[in-house]
Formats: structure tokens, sequence, C-alpha cells
């Protein structure tokens, strides 16, 4: 099964605490820098910022979306699920935020997201107590959350509090994204820990973004809309967008390498196989054929490949074929497997083959696939029947 997985370097034990001493003098930093920006300067402009949130929604989204597959498919940790939650989350409401006008709606989708974020990534502190069933409800439960606090701004923006009095942050904002930045902030340390002790590039990975979110969160206090630190604090949140991006790209970098790896090493065994190899589908349809079957049955590969398994069954087994794997499907014949049989194939002349089948079934990207090794006993039969006759003439 191929393990959808960044890279996972591990980084030297003498290096880490440099790394981690950077990571927490990187909020300070990002925290200190709006103190700099002049007071009465504000660039108010909904394009760009409507842009810079779609964007990250998107990744958040699809970064997201990949790690659910692989917790679910490639046996990954269950706080990566916690991850992938909080981005979920945060991604529906940064979407639904970038729609809006500039105005409390506007703010709350925004704050919503950051505390909903921060809350869920600092979960994988209790992650470990909970079961994969419960994280895949949970999971459904954070899109039906998410949903359920943004669709209704988009038709209510003044509820379900307010966000904005004389043009500035109430307290109701500061607070949500107060929480949320700690959340972030939270989940980064715990991510900071497991890096220290195992060093892998993962985990820091999952540390920078915590904490380029975090910072933004905190910044938030320190801002009114469309000045210099309600800017900076986008910057860091598209900061933490551009680290996760990095992540989705590396891992889906490595997911192709080790995918042509596999398929090459898989090729390379069927292909050098002495045993005749048939790969079918659940419909019988052939999908690999090697060297060995086409010298067995007298179908170039190329030719067999998209046909269905039948051509190489004489009857009444061409006949019956499609109802035996219906039954299978059903739960039928499942002694089948494992098991070598002796019967008769028909090469691509009509002449009827003497083979031992063994059936194996497997499961590629989450479809079942059945596996045919074909021993040829012709010669085998000739010998049987040489014996045979030797022993007739001797009595």
């Amino acid at each position: 099964m191929l393990s959808v997985r960044a890279t996972t370097n591990i980084v030297p034990p003498a290096h880490r605490n440099l790394l981690i001493l950077l990571y927490v003098a990187l909020p300070l930093g990002a925290m200190s820098l709006p103190l700099l920006f002049p007071e009465q300067w504000l660039w108010i402009n909904l394009p760009v910022h409507a842009v810079a949130e779609v964007v990250g929604a998107m990744v958040a989204i699809g970064l997201a979306a990949l790690l659910i597959l692989s917790w679910r498919h490639a046996g990954r940790h269950i706080h990566d699920a916690c991850v992938a939650a909080a981005l979920l989350g945060m991604g529906i409401l940064d979407a639904l935020h970038a729609l809006m006008p500039a105005g409390n709606g506007f703010v709350w989708l925004h704050s919503a997201a950051t505390a909903m974020g921060g809350v869920l990534f600092a979960g994988q502190w209790l992650s470990v107590h909970w079961t994969p069933r419960r994280v895949h409800r949970f999971l459904l439960a954070v899109i039906g959350v998410a949903l359920g606090l943004g669709l209704p701004t988009l038709f209510l923006p003044d509820w379900p509090l307010p966000m904005l009095a004389d043009g500035r942050f109430t307290p109701a904002a500061r607070l949500l994204n107060a929480v949320g930045g700690i959340g972030f902030l939270l989940g980064a340390l715990y991510f900071l820990i497991d890096f220290h002790r195992r060093g892998q590039g993962e985990a820091a990975m999952f540390a920078i973004i915590g904490i380029l979110f975090g910072a933004a969160g905190l910044t938030f206090e320190l801002s009114q809309l469309w000045d210099g630190p309600w800017w900076w604090w986008h910057l860091l949140r598209l900061l933490a967008y551009a680290a996760a991006l990095l992540y989705l790209a590396n891992t889906l970098r490595d997911l192709f390498r080790q995918r042509q790896q596999v398929e090459r090493a898989y090729r390379a065994v069927v292909e050098s196989a002495q045993e005749a190899i048939v790969v079918i589908d659940e419909s019988g349809r052939i999908e690999r054929f090697n060297p060995a079957a086409e010298s067995l049955f007298g179908w170039q590969a190329s030719e067999a490949i998209g046909r269905n398994v039948r051509i190489l069954m004489p009857e009444p087994h061409h006949s019956r074929h499609d109802d035996y794997l219906r039954r299978y499907r059903e739960g039928q014949g499942a002694g089948i497997m494992g098991h070598p049989r002796d019967l008769w194939g028909v090469h691509r002349d009509g002449t009827l083959i003497p083979v031992r089948l063994l059936l194996s079934e497997t499961r590629i990207e989450g479809q079942r696939k059945f596996i045919g090794f074909l021993q040829d006993l012709r010669e085998w039969h000739q010998t049987r029947e040489q014996l045979n006759a030797a022993a007739h003439q001797l009595e």
C-alpha cells in the first residue's frame, strides 16, 4: 500500500534545538513588527483581499483533503486528522469570508475561522484517545459546523455577535482571534515537542504552520480594518498557507515517486516470472498479461489487455465465468482463493492447454483485483502419458 507522506528526512539532534529556538522567536518577532507601521496608514483594497482569502482557502481545503485521504488509506497518525479538521473548517469559513463586503459579517467569518481552526489544531493533544470511527464522525461534524456558522452570515451579516463598533473591532472579535491564536500556538508546541523527540521534517512543517497562524491570530489585537497591522497578519496567514502548499507539493511529489517505484518493482516481478500471470478487474477484464502468459496462450499482451479473461477458457467455463465473478462478489465461492486447481485453458488457436491455476485477490488503490498464477502442465501430462504407456507395455 502506498503511504502518502511528505519528506521524512530526519533532522540531526544537534540542529533541532537551533530550529526550535528560531521557531520560538518567530511569533515574537512577527507580533512586534506591526508596531513599526505608521498609525494612520490605510490601504483599502477588497479585491486583493478576496483573492488572498480564496487562494488560502483553496490551499487549506486541498491539504485537508489530502490528509484525510492519507489518514484513511495509509495508516497515518490520528493527529493528522486534527490538522485536517482545522484546515477544513478554517478553509470553508475563509472562502465564505472572501465573498462578504467589509462589515460585521466580514469580520465575523474571519474571527470564527481563526477560533475554529485554532481550537481544532490544538486538538492533537487529545487525539490519542480518539478512535478512527469517532474521528470520521468528527470530520463530518466540522464541515457541518463550519457551514452552519458561515452560510447564514451571507444572508444575515449582523448575526450572531457584533464584531465592529464605531469602525473598531469589538471585544468579542478580539477574543475569538486570541482564542484561535493561542490554539494554534498550543498545537505548534505539540509538533515542536514531537520534532525535538523524533526530528521528522513533517512535524517541523506543521509547527511552522501553527506558529504563523497563531501569530496572525494574536496580532489581530493590534489592528484595525485595512491598516498596516491588519495587512501584516494577512501576510502571516499567507505565509502559513505557503508552508502548507509546500508541504502539499512535497507530499504529492513523494507520492508520485513512490508510485513509480512500486510500479517499476511490480512490473519487474510480473515480467520476469516464469509462471504465467494474468491480472483481471472485478468485471473480468484483463489488466496485466506477462510474457509467460503470452507464451502459454498465444496472445500478445497488447491484444489480451482490455479483453475479458473468458478468451483463455474453454466451454463451459467460457460462458459461465461472468456468473462465477458475480457469485464471488456476492460472497459465494470464497474457497477458491489460495487453493491450486488443475483445469484446462485454451490457446489462441483453439488448442486445449492443461494448467494449474492459483488465484489470489488484492486491492490496488481501493479497487479489487484478481491475480491468476498459471503453471503449464503440458510437459507433466506428456510425462504421465509416457509412464502410463510404458506400464501398459510391461503388463
